[in-house]
């Protein structure tokens, strides 16, 4: 679908399999490398899950975590979506937005009088509570810091996704050939930049 929309030029030709012309010759390594480099930044950068179940086995945490990576990397526009819906849930309220994402992410949960968590909170009744005093968020600067990622991740992350798009847009503009897996992974990485938007402030890795 993205590859028809790609002027011909982009593509690298398969006629033939020997480099004519040595300033443009690049190593099967020298293609991959960066693609793939770019593929997994792009979805560090744009997967932001909800919060798992507390108590759950950390094998189920694991499985979870896997499927929704498989889902990004084949479904990157799915990943989207979901991004674009949970922020337009979270702007109707009448919250802040880094409060209503840990609400709606799964951060509140209803404990039983042994202390067993039974099932979080929706946005309504979370109101409810703070409204009648029975409950206290922690503060958005506290909620933030719960992430397991740090800021370092996220920046190297994001410098090799805008190195790679950069190229690829040098490489464009010279009208020099992209191979067919350059110009998935930059469909991907363009994506994973509209995606990180949407959940600018959704905490990450809670």
């Amino acid at each position: 679908m993205i590859a028809s929309l790609v002027p011909r030029h982009i593509f690298l030709s398969l006629v033939s399999r020997e480099c004519t012309d040595i300033t443009n010759c690049r190593t099967f390594w020298q293609i991959v490398q960066p693609s793939v480099t770019a593929l997994f930044a792009a979805n560090y950068l744009s997967v932001h899950g909800n919060i798992s179940r507390p108590n759950l086995p950390w094998y189920r945490k694991a499985y979870g975590s896997v499927m929704i990576f498989l889902v990004a990397l084949i479904f990157p526009d799915w990943i989207f979506m979901w991004a674009i819906r949970s922020w337009i849930t979270a702007f109707a309220q009448k919250y802040g937005l880094v409060h209503t994402f840990y609400v709606l992410m799964g951060g509140v949960h209803v404990h039983d009088a042994r202390g067993i968590p039974l099932y979080p909170l929706d946005i309504k009744t979370t109101g409810w509570l703070i409204q009648d005093g029975h409950l206290l968020l922690p503060t958005e600067e506290e909620i933030m810091g719960l992430g397991r990622s740090t800021s370092f991740g996220r920046a190297f992350a994001a410098l090799q996704l805008l190195t790679f798009l950069t190229q690829c847009a040098l490489r464009f503009a010279k009208k020099s050939p992209l191979a067919n897996f350059e110009v998935m992974a930059f469909a991907h990485a363009s994506i994973a930049v509209l995606t990180f938007f949407p959940w600018w402030y959704k905490p990450m890795d809670v």
